[in-house]
């Protein structure tokens, strides 16, 4: 599967009613309780046997990232991307 799309698009919600995992598992997220998004890369090639790598390898660069921004909080990545 390959991006066409030209620039990085990222997709901002203020909350998910029809939600749902790779395993077809559907989950509600409701307002003010997170930021919820996705990000879409151009000429993204995917590398098949590295695949189940991708969603939790981001979810620790963020986490790293807002360490370092809200150093006095203490961010937790719970399985497989969600950060509390």
């Amino acid at each position: 599967m390959k991006n066409k799309n030209k620039k990085i698009a990222a997709f901002v919600a203020q909350s998910q009613t029809n939600g749902y995992g790779k395993q077809g598992h559907f989950f509600y997220s409701p307002a003010q309780t997170g930021i919820y998004f996705s990000i879409a890369f151009p000429n993204f090639e995917i590398v098949q046997d590295k695949i189940n790598l991708l969603t939790p390898c981001i979810a620790t660069y963020v986490v790293d990232v807002l360490r370092k921004f809200y150093p006095q909080k203490d961010f937790l990545l719970k399985w497989v991307n969600d950060i509390f």
